[in-house]
């Protein structure tokens, strides 16, 4: 029984996440764009640093359930910032 809720559980989950509509990244200033978590142990891949904050364009903050969206819709992102701007210096 606790296998058949935890299988349903998960297909909530997914099914939660496809129905989100997705951030569109030119929406987002990218100059308030601020990136925690970036670690040289783990460079070049930097896969634990993540958004911790960002804005929309008209200056409106992101709250936690759309940072956690954009943070995994754009995960190519955050290493591109992270290189781009040289932030692991």
């Amino acid at each position: 029984m606790e296998k058949i809720f935890k299988l349903m559980d998960k297909q909530v989950k997914q099914l939660d996440h496809l129905l989100k509509k997705k951030i569109d990244i030119a929406t987002i200033d990218e100059s308030s764009i601020e990136i925690e978590g970036i670690d040289m142990k783990d460079f070049p891949d930097f896969c634990d640093a993540f958004i911790s904050s960002a804005s929309f364009q008209d200056g409106t903050e992101l709250n936690d359930e759309q940072l956690e969206q954009f943070n995994d819709e754009n995960s190519d992102l955050v290493n591109e910032l992270i290189h781009n701007n040289q932030l692991y210096i």
